[in-house]
This record gives structure tokens, sequence and C-alpha cells, in this order.
């Protein structure tokens, strides 16, 4: 049997999906960019907590939203050039909140709250489902959408959807994405990755992609991260299916699985990062590559009325 429980968290309140017989659970924080800030699964008769979340409120505040810990990334993510793009012939200018290296990054919702449209339990899940309205609220970005995020806890771990519907009359463009960092316990040194995908993005010194892309088999059959630093996005095969990431400790003899579902406007890229701290590693879901305001690559364009839904997940074996 699974529930759903609501607990305070600072001025936010979290909600938690719980699988009883397991004791698995997701806690997801509506009120700051429908974050996913826990997720615990179950292996080997104990739970391991995947998610590098923020412990409490204040940790929230600063850490948290410092480098948009398992923020929602939408109506795009990762970088815009200089926060300036050309849109049907229109310059549009978003503010640059990355100021080191003078770009917009990671979208317009970091700190949007969300609010529950629904909220279901069973005997086979649990499943919290958000919506948001976003309306011209930045001159950088004068459109009109609504955004639906979907939860869901099974026997089968964690599945995130995202329905992103245009409901003004004028085209729209779209990038949709995640920012989850990921741990297993260890040192994110001692861990083996496997990326489906031999093909990287090559960037500037800014992190702006160049027209140009690497050949990259090193992880492709898995390979300890060791002192490797990340911060690529590499493009995946497009084709109606999944593609998966797996993360291997070998010490404790377990595999994180983040999957991803790649075809016509889906998660066709995957942004990975490895913070300082070496203990968790960011593998993030995108729909576009970076900066596919300017260079189009991924970049989805809704048509008045259209929709496009997304998932992605994470799994334990």
């Amino acid at each position: 049997m699974f529930s759903i429980a609501t607990e305070a968290f600072g001025e936010l309140e979290v909600v938690k999906l719980v699988n009883n017989k397991t004791g698995e659970f997701a806690s997801v924080i509506p009120g700051f960019s429908a974050t996913i800030n826990e997720l615990g699964l179950y292996k080997k008769d104990k739970i391991f907590n995947v998610i590098d979340g923020s412990k409490n409120y204040n940790s929230l505040m600063s850490e948290g939203r410092a480098v948009f810990k398992g923020s929602k990334l939408f109506p795009f993510p990762n970088r815009i050039n200089n926060g300036d793009y050309i849109f049907e012939g229109k310059k549009y200018s978003l503010k640059k909140n990355f100021p080191s290296e003078g770009h917009a990054i990671h979208g317009l919702l970091l700190e949007a709250a969300f609010t529950i449209n629904a909220k279901h339990a069973s005997e086979k899940e649990a499943s919290l489902e958000l919506k948001y309205h976003y309306k011209e609220k930045n001159t950088g970005y004068p459109f009109e959408l609504d955004l639906t995020v979907i939860f869901m806890l099974t026997d089968e771990g964690l599945k995130c959807t995202t329905v992103a519907k245009n409901v003004s009359d004028k085209n729209i463009p779209v990038g949709d994405g995640w920012h989850p960092y990921f741990q297993t316990g260890s040192k994110a040194n001692d861990l083996t990755i496997k990326i489906p995908s031999e093909c990287l993005v090559e960037t500037d010194s800014r992190g702006i992609p160049t027209e140009k892309t690497i050949h990259d088999p090193s992880f492709i059959k898995g390979r300890q991260i060791a002192d490797h630093h990340f911060d690529h996005c590499y493009i995946l095969a497009e084709k109606n299916g999944i593609s998966s990431i797996e993360l291997y400790d070998q010490e404790k003899n377990i595999t994180l699985i983040v999957w991803q579902e790649t075809g016509v406007k889906k998660y066709n890229y995957v942004q990975i990062y490895s913070p300082p701290s070496r203990k968790c590693i960011a593998i993030e879901p995108m729909s576009c590559m970076p900066d596919a305001f300017n260079n189009k690559n991924g970049l989805i364009v809704l048509k008045p009325g259209e929709k496009i839904n997304l998932s992605f997940g994470v799994k334990l074996r």
C-alpha cells in the first residue's frame, strides 16, 4: 500500500510519496520549482537516499537556490548566451542570472510556486500532480503556457512526467529539463558511470556550444569516474525509446539507473556535471542542447494549442 504525507519545510511544505511495503519514498517541494528533494530506494534490505537534496529550509535558500538542486528547468535548461536570443525575427533579452559567465541559465521557474492539482495513493502507486500557469512574467519570455508535472512512485522507482501546453495564439520556443544531483553514499570518484553516447557537444570557455561535436567513447561501456571532471552535454540517439545512464557502486553492489524518454520532442540530450564536493553527480535530462534558443539544436516550437509530454525516471538495481 502506498500513501502520501505533507510535512512542514520551513516556510514551505514537502509532499512525500511513500511505499509502505518497502519504505521507499520521494519528497517534492511544490512551492519551490517542484523540486525533487529526496528519493529513497530499496535494495539489499536497505533504503538508499539517492538524491543529494537540501536538508532544511535554510540549506534550500542558500546552496539549493545557488546550484538549482533538484529544480525543474523550464522554459530552457542550461545556458542562453548573454541572455539574448532571436525568435521569429524578434530579439529578446533575459536576466543574466549566471554572472560568472554572463548568461541566463536553467530557466525561469527557480522559485516558482506550483499548485497541487491532484494526489492519489493506491495499492500499486502514489502520485502527485502539480500545475503552473506561466503568463508573460518576464519581458525576455513574454509567452503563455500551462505546465503540469506528475511524480509517480511505484515498485519500479520514481517516474517524473512533464506536460507543457501552449495556451496562447502564437508560437512559443521551449526547452525542458531537470537538475537532480545523485548519490549512493560513496564518493563520486569511486563510482562507475555508463553513458549511452559517444558524442558530446564541444563548448567554449563560457559553456556555449561551438558548431562541433567531440567523439568520446570513454564511458559508453562503463568506466570509473575517478578524478574526471564532467560538465558535458551528451547527444543521445533520437529514436523512440529509452536511454539510461547507470551509476555503479562496487562497494555497495548497487546500480542507480537514470532513464529518459528519447524521440521526437523528448529528452534527446543529457548534461553530466560533477560538482567540486565529489560526493554526488548531476545527471540532467534535457530536451535540447545548451543555448538552443540560438543554435536551435533540439529547440521545440509549440504551436498554439500544442502540447508536449516528456518523462524520465530513477530506479535501483
